[in-house]
Parts: structure tokens; C-alpha cells; sequence
């Protein structure tokens, strides 16, 4: 078949097999962003605030160890006992205000699976997680 053929079409020939490879190798390198592009969405939307709020629990979980330490000691006066329970307070409202970015569907019906459509409600760990579906 390439016997017959002149210089100039099978270099025709060549350069449009190798245009032809380099549009699929684009392509299929296009559709690997665009996934890894929903994918850092999901997780940037879906995950990262359960993190955040997670990381703010541990906070207040390590000052109420501290306060509960500070009640532990016998010469404490009464202005630092009443400051050891301000502070088991302030962390129980830290935890409060974390929670609901962990536990509530931000007006959305909740779903225990990914539906159709632009909202995603789940549940991990006995937790509902809302957030973007794409």
C-alpha cells in the first residue's frame, strides 16, 4: 500500500497519524484534569470543612483536659476554679459552633446517597456530610 504512494503523501500520511495520537494523548490528558478538578471540589467542599470542624473539636477537647488538670489542684482559689469552668464553657461553644458544618444539610433534604442534582447529603461515621455532588 505506502509502495505506491508518493514522498509527499506518505509524509502526509505520517503527520496526520501523529496529529491524530496527539489529539487523543489531549484528549485523555483534558479529561484527567477536568476529573481531578471535580475531585479537588468534592473534596475542598465536602471534606475540608469536616476537617476544619474536627480540628477545632480537638482544640477544645485539649483545653477542657486542661481545665479539668487546673480543678485537680488543691490550692486552687476560688477566681481560678470559676476560670477552669469559663473555660470548660468557652470550649463547649467552640464545639458547638464547629458541629453544625459537620452535621447539618444547609437547608437541603438529607440523603443517605448521592442523588441527582447538585447537592450531596451522606452520612460517615454516623455523621450527615453535606455538600457539592458533581
Amino acid at each position: 500500500m505506502f509502495k505506491d504512494m508518493s514522498i509527499g503523501k506518505k509524509l502526509l500520511a505520517g503527520f496526520i497519524t501523529v496529529a491524530l495520537i496527539a489529539g487523543i494523548v489531549g484528549y485523555v490528558g483534558i479529561r484527567g484534569m477536568n476529573i481531578l478538578s471535580s475531585n479537588l471540589e468534592s473534596v475542598a467542599n465536602v471534606h475540608l470543612p469536616a476537617i476544619d470542624a474536627l480540628q477545632i473539636i480537638n482544640e477544645a477537647q485539649t483545653a477542657v483536659d486542661g481545665a479539668e488538670n487546673a480543678l485537680l489542684s488543691k490550692n486552687l482559689t476560688p477566681a481560678l476554679r470559676k476560670e477552669a469552668y469559663d473555660r470548660f464553657a468557652a470550649a463547649e461553644k467552640r464545639v458547638k459552633d464547629a458541629r453544625p458544618s459537620t452535621t447539618r444539610c444547609r437547608g437541603q433534604r438529607k440523603r443517605k446517597s448521592p442523588g441527582i442534582g447538585p447537592h450531596h447529603c451522606g452520612t460517615h461515621g454516623g455523621r450527615t456530610i453535606c455538600g457539592i455532588w458533581r
